[in-house]
This record gives structure tokens, C-alpha cells and sequence, in this order.
């Protein structure tokens, strides 16, 4: 199964709980998608795009089945992949393979390829689509706003070493405006200074909502999940 360094970036979710031996992987799915979870997000990214497969340099093995792959053996391949800028990213891809316990990472950069292998996690995956029913399947608010994801790391970097919390609860607390703008506030609870920040969400052509596709809907397969439900 081709994968991108995109489906394997899934791993910077997981980390967040990483010790933690049901959430510390990373999900392939034998469509080619990948999920990474915590104990408060989940995260999952398609396929690579058939056509796009048909650049890149790499034998394709087929996946029969979905593996659950350690963060570290994922780091591991990461590290291995060359950037390619001179391609626009056609090396920045791998072919995961299965046997018995192990997988194996085929990584092909400018100088030849490279195998990394390791032990794959045997017990089942948590209810991923579940997680991602219990959220997108509710009711949603109307408030929607498109932001640039660069700046929105930088602010809540800011907001973190401002406001750092050494038992990794740090709470920010978010409003949207009727332009769909946002605002975003914490405390440092050591010393009770407060940080208030503000974001403007795009307009014109950046701001175009993005539809799901067939993909995104087949996360929440199954019944809606009922109000009731939602609340326990």
C-alpha cells in the first residue's frame, strides 16, 4: 500500500497520549487511509490519489488487511523519507507491506531503497469511527470559518508558553463572532496572568467552504448517534 509523509504525519496526534498502549499508533487502513488518535482527538487522513500513484516510483504491495503501526517504528520512517522539493514530493511516499507480526516500509529516494521493518501492535484498534460519529454526526453549529493553519500553530504555540500548564491540562477557551471571526483566551494558572488573542477568519475565494466528499461521510458510517446518547 502506497502511503504519503501526509498519511504518516497522523503520528503527531498520537503522540500526544504516547505510552499509552491503545493509542500509541498509528491506524492503517486497508483503503490506504490513516488515523492517529489521543484521548481527546482523532485524526485521519485519505488515501493517496490513484493518479498520483501512477508518479511515483514505488512498487505497490496490496493491503489486505488494516495494521496498527507503533509511533516509534512511524518515526523511525519518517525520519528516513527524503524531502523532495524536486519532484513536488513524489519521494515523500512509501510501500507498507505485512508478514506475520512485522511490517516493512519501502522507502526509494535519489541513491537506491531502503527497508525499515518492525513489530506491529496485535491487539484491535480503538472505534475510531465512532469518535468521529459522536462529533460529526450531532448537531452542528452554524458558525464555520476558514483560517490559515500556519498562523493558527503560531497562536496557540504563543498561548501555550504563555499559559504552560505542567500537567499538560491546559484549557484555552474559544468564541466565534457573527463574522466568523475568533477569539481565544487562557490563564496561566501559576501565576494568574491572562493572554487574550484574536484571529480573522478568510473571506472572498479562501473562505469557500469545503464540501465533504465521499471519503470524510464514510467516517461516520452507520446510525446518527441519538441526542440522548451523546450526553452520557
Amino acid at each position: 500500500m502506497i502511503l504519503s509523509r501526509g498519511n504518516l504525519q497522523a503520528v503527531i496526534v498520537a503522540k500526544d497520549d504516547k505510552g499509552v498502549p491503545a493509542l500509541d499508533n498509528v491506524h492503517v487502513v486497508s483503503d490506504g487511509s490513516t488515523v492517529g488518535a489521543s484521548s481527546q482527538t482523532v485524526i485521519a487522513v485519505s488515501p493517496v490519489n490513484p493518479s498520483l500513484k501512477e508518479d511515483v516510483i514505488l512498487r505497490e504491495t496490496e493491503l489486505d488487511k488494516s495494521l496498527t503501526i507503533p509511533i516509534s517504528v512511524i518515526s523511525k520512517v519518517l525520519k528516513s523519507m527524503p524531502k523532495d522539493t524536486l519532484f513536488n514530493g513524489l519521494r515523500e511516499h512509501c510501500d507498507v507491506s505485512s508478514e506475520g507480526n512485522k511490517v516493512y516500509f519501502e522507502i526509494k529516494d535519489g541513491k537506491g531503497t531502503e527497508t525499515k521493518d518492525g513489530m506491529l501492535y496485535r491487539h484491535n484498534y480503538i472505534k475510531y469511527k465512532d469518535m468521529f460519529k459522536r462529533i460529526m454526526t450531532y448537531s452542528r453549529k452554524s458558525v464555520k470559518m476558514v483560517l490559515n493553519i500556519k498562523r493558527m500553530r503560531s497562536l496557540l504555540e504563543a498561548v501555550d508558553k504563555i499559559c504552560p500548564d505542567s500537567t499538560n491540562e491546559n484549557a484555552v477557551f474559544i468564541e466565534f463572532t457573527e463574522d466568523n471571526d475568533m477569539i481565544m483566551r487562557a490563564v496561566n494558572k501559576a501565576t494568574q496572568q491572562r493572554v487574550v488573542a484574536a484571529m480573522f477568519g478568510y473571506t472572498g475565494i479562501e473562505g469557500k467552504w469545503l464540501k465533504e466528499n465521499k471519503w470524510e461521510k464514510s467516517l461516520t458510517e452507520g446510525n446518527r448517534i441519538k441526542k440522548k446518547e451523546r450526553k452520557k
